[in-house]
């Protein structure tokens, strides 16, 4: 289990210092990412990257703890600020770090042992899962990591390895095996993350569009938000991003949703249908195709930014 963890600022000594970045927490993140010094990979294959760059997680090198750079100092406070990046430090390069973490973005489901993809980058979620792990797995997780740095209203809290976890043997995962989540574990993960987002997209959708919408009272939209979120799950991509997308096409263009042609296209006759971090692009596709105009188009773009940015 993790046996230690504590609200301070992260301490520095020997090794590295990287951020974990979540790009789909907001439209300017890969931008920043961009536009900065360091060195930083996407945890997705290069094949997915092409179309889910805005989507991806990353990991980026501010290099050695106590370099005193002021640049990595900044990056790293501006994406921590915004729950975008989740602060590490550790014993290797970036290579390492991609590797080590790329094994951990698939697990398996509970109930059916489905694969799905795991959002660790979400502060939310990796501390209900770190707060949960027996000894062997928080030491298979933490890997080449010393210390995880989440951010806080209240600042960052920082997880590290008990000396009981540290001296455990780790989890080991043969090729094609992937970590088995736990009831338990699954039961927290959606207390953490539920009820807050879905009280988000409550009133993104009511502020954003209240005309499309009119026609809903606050217990018919909260029915259709959980229906969204079932459709995503249906789906296999419970990502953020990927949920509002599906909320959007739901609530706007019920038609769209509701035509099983549509549902077999994105379940399986599109050529990218076998991905399901694509599905949801697909079935966004049915609503944006009907757009008249390049400016209807950047119109509902700019709406949907505004979630991102928390402007409702």
């Amino acid at each position: 289990m993790i046996e230690r963890w504590r609200d301070a600022a992260p301490g520095r000594g020997a090794g590295g210092r990287f951020l974990l970045v979540d790009a789909s927490a907001g439209p300017e993140i890969l931008a920043t990412l961009s536009a900065q010094p360091f060195a930083y990979a996407s945890l997705f294959h290069m094949a997915d990257l092409t179309v889910l760059a805005d989507e991806a997680p990353y990991i980026v090198d501010l290099g050695p703890d106590g370099a005193g750079d002021e640049a990595a100092d900044a990056l790293r406070q501006s994406l921590m600020r915004q729950n975008a990046a989740i602060g590490m430090s550790g014993d290797g390069d970036l290579t390492l770090m991609r590797r080590h973490f790329r094994k951990w973005l698939t697990v398996r489901l509970p109930e059916n042992r489905e694969k799905v993809m795991f959002r660790f980058c979400d502060a939310h979620i990796l501390a209900a899962f770190l707060m949960l792990l027996p000894a062997a797995d928080a030491k298979a997780f933490f890997g080449p990591v010393r210390s995880f740095h989440l951010p806080t209203a209240q600042g960052e809290r920082v997880f590290e390895l008990g000396s009981r976890a540290d001296a455990t043997e780790p989890t080991r995962l043969g090729p094609g095996e992937y970590y088995q989540i736990t009831p338990v574990q699954m039961q927290r993960f959606e207390e953490v993350t539920g009820a807050r987002f879905k009280d988000d997209l409550f009133r993104f959708f009511r502020a954003t569009f209240p005309d499309e919408l009119r026609h809903l009272d606050d217990a018919a939209l909260r029915r259709q938000i959980d229906l969204g979120i079932a459709d995503a799950d249906r789906m296999g991509d419970l990502r953020p991003g990927s949920v509002l997308t599906v909320e959007a096409v739901r609530l706007l263009r019920p038609d769209i949703i509701d035509d099983p042609h549509v549902w077999k296209e994105v379940m399986e006759k599109n050529a990218l249908s076998g991905d399901p971090l694509m599905r949801a692009a697909i079935l966004e596709a049915y609503l944006t195709s009907d757009f008249r105009s390049l400016q209807e188009r950047e119109a509902y773009n700019a709406a949907i930014d505004r979630f991102w940015q928390g402007d409702f």
